[in-house]
């Protein structure tokens, strides 16, 4: 198909020669480039807010970043290296007493301790107590131990176990009689065992198996006669971070337990 041809002419009125340039007018181009003084205080509050809020940002970040962990480690290594007397109940001297009379023994002691029987609204016919460390106090402790010492850091976890123990019994039909406890002083699993063998008057014991258990602990364990009564007694330990998988826990700190039953 043939492409229309279109012929374009001039007008014949175009005009002729230069034809006048029209311009916009400049004038607002040239005013000064301020700010109206009315809008200047909001400007500054905004300016002033921007600051602060940036300042703020930033050291919330710096203390996140840099203060918190530093603050973290020191006082982890404050709470490890705490000289804390542990105490511990002698279970040889208690098993034949009932519950009443080893409430008063530890009052008398001087022990301040939780009864997790209450704490967890448990009934039962035994006993279980955790004995709160030097230092710390009972609130604080409660709301730990109760949350089984989650949900705070590992300093705060080093803590409450740097003087604590677990004691409980229990009675349904026979004697159970335990201890729990973080030792942080032994350098062996063998020398937290022989600590609290030696701690319970279990030295000339008769012993009759030491070697490990199915769970991995590493354990001792033999008989005692006790006013003519024989009974078992065993001390097992395990390395304290597979209870407690935190940062800078020792791999010689142990986790001991210590029964006597019948």
């Amino acid at each position: 198909m043939p492409t229309p041809r279109i012929n374009l002419k001039k007008p014949e009125n175009e005009p002729r020669g230069n034809s006048p340039v029209i311009h916009m007018s400049g004038e607002s181009l040239n005013r000064p480039l301020t700010m109206p003084w009315v809008f200047r205080p909001i400007f500054v509050f905004f300016i002033v807010a921007a600051i602060l809020i940036g300042y703020f940002i930033f050291q919330r970040a710096y203390d996140a970043i840099i203060v918190a962990p530093q603050q973290e480690i020191e006082n982890f290594e404050k709470n490890l290296s705490r000289d804390v007397p542990l105490q511990l109940p002698v279970l040889t001297s208690l098993v034949q007493l009932d519950n009443e009379t080893i409430y008063n023994v530890f009052a008398e002691s001087g022990y301040t301790t939780i009864d997790r029987n209450t704490l967890n609204n448990v009934e039962s016919t035994g006993i279980d107590v955790v004995r709160i460390p030097e230092g710390v106090s009972e609130a604080d402790a409660k709301l730990a131990f109760a949350n089984k010492l989650n949900g705070i850091s590992g300093s705060e976890v080093i803590l409450m176990l740097n003087g604590s123990w677990q004691f409980t019994v229990g009675r349904d039909g026979y004697i159970d009689m335990k201890v729990k406890y973080a030792d942080l002083k032994s350098r062996t699993i063998e020398e937290a065992i022989e600590t609290a063998v030696q701690s319970q008057g279990l030295s000339d014991a008769y012993v009759e198996e030491v070697g490990e258990d199915n769970a991995g602990n590493t354990f001792k364990s033999g008989i005692v006669t006790i006013n003519e009564t024989n009974y078992y007694w065993r001390v097992s330990a395990c390395a304290l971070s597979e209870l407690y998988p935190i940062d800078g826990i020792p791999k010689e700190a142990c986790y001991v337990g210590i029964r006597l039953y019948l």
